[in-house]
């Protein structure tokens, strides 16, 4: 992903729908904190509040060093970018832990023998 974030942008930049690029962001970003909490649940580990919080600033820290390195590749650094990005990881969090919450709600409790 990094290095397709600091390639120099040819002259094909994607549809024509307005913001088109901050969806990808969005979408992109999303996807990693997806990958980060796949591979966390299968490693058998628990996933708690200190595991969100704690990702959710290394994926914002990411994206920001990501945004702030691109002119350096001469790309132009946007915060809009930024705000997708962080959007799309406040976004995948909330959804996977919702949906994890629901699901250990759901799952049925075994009781021990007597």
């Amino acid at each position: 992903m990094l290095v397709l974030t600091h390639m120099p942008v040819g002259e094909h930049k994607g549809p024509s729908i307005p913001h088109f690029d901050k969806l990808v962001h969005f979408t992109i970003f999303s996807i990693l904190v997806l990958m980060g909490w796949r591979h966390r649940r299968k490693s058998n580990s628990s996933i708690t509040a200190r595991f969100w919080l704690t990702w959710g600033a290394v994926y914002l820290c990411y994206a920001a060093l990501d945004e702030w390195t691109q002119p350096l590749f001469g790309r132009t650094m946007s915060r809009w970018d930024w705000l997708a990005d962080a959007t799309g990881v406040v976004a995948m969090s909330a959804i996977l832990h919702f949906w994890s919450k629901s699901r250990q709600l759901s799952e049925p409790v075994a009781h021990a023998p007597r």
